[in-house]
């Protein structure tokens, strides 16, 4: 399972889109590792409808932090980042409050 952290708040709609394939992509149980995130994510970007002749792949990138964890960042038209909007982190499976590693994990 993987916790979506929103750091900018999306307002253009192609923001509003990929805040939506952000929190689809996130919702896949058998991805563990963040390249595989990503790869999954950049295809999904590859195929989102946009209203203009930009690709959302090229005003969007997932970036790995480490093995769990990655930022999805606004990219600009010469692909330097602009500002990070999602942050991106696997979180352990739980049970009922408790987690499948032996940590607490109370409900919210």
């Amino acid at each position: 399972m993987w916790k979506v952290t929103v750091v900018k708040q999306p307002r253009s709609s192609i923001e509003l889109k990929v805040s939506i394939v952000v929190n689809q992509t996130a919702k896949i149980d058998w991805i563990r590792c963040s390249t595989d995130w990503i790869e999954r994510f950049d295809a999904e970007l590859e195929v989102l409808k946009t209203g203009n002749a930009f690709k959302a792949s090229h005003s969007f990138k997932a970036t790995p932090r480490n093995e769990s964890s990655l930022e999805v960042w606004k990219i600009n038209g010469n692909g330097e980042f602009k500002h990070k909007m999602w942050q991106v982190d696997f979180v352990k499976e739980y049970v009922q409050g408790f987690a499948m590693a032996g940590h607490l994990i109370t409900k919210r």
